[in-house]
């Protein structure tokens, strides 16, 4: 897991110390890691994949941590098999769930180039 994500849920569980928390996954060079803030009555390991699989995304590991947010929601750390987690982040949010932390292998289509494929696009189409 990236060192980040593991910092992140240290700070979210004060009784950890910092050592407490093993490596939840075995180290993976390429997919996405995403740590989720969950209401635990709202918590679905079923809606969690079906919002990464809306985006053709596979949900590869699924973890229910001992921490919490501040404000009590449950952590979930997940790993999916996208290079980017842009789009799985959106479809989370999009079903409703708070995305504290999220990390990819791979980098993720800035704007400039998103701007420059559409006008590629509009040119072929000649609109």
């Amino acid at each position: 897991m990236n060192h980040n994500l593991l910092e992140t849920l240290s700070s979210l569980d004060p009784a950890a110390g910092g050592d407490g928390l093993a490596m939840l996954y075995p180290h993976r060079s390429e997919g996405a890691e995403i740590l989720l803030g969950v209401r635990p009555d709202e918590y679905s390991a079923a809606t969690i994949a079906r919002a990464v699989e809306d985006c053709d995304s596979h949900l590869v590991n699924l973890s229910v941590t001992s921490a919490r947010t501040p404000s009590g929601n449950l952590v979930v750390a997940l790993r999916t098999d996208a290079s980017s987690p842009d789009s799985v982040v959106r479809s989370l949010g999009r079903y409703g769930y708070e995305v504290l932390e999220a990390v990819g292998s791979g980098e993720s289509v800035d704007e400039h180039d998103a701007r420059a494929r559409a006008a590629e696009l509009l040119y072929l189409l000649d609109i």
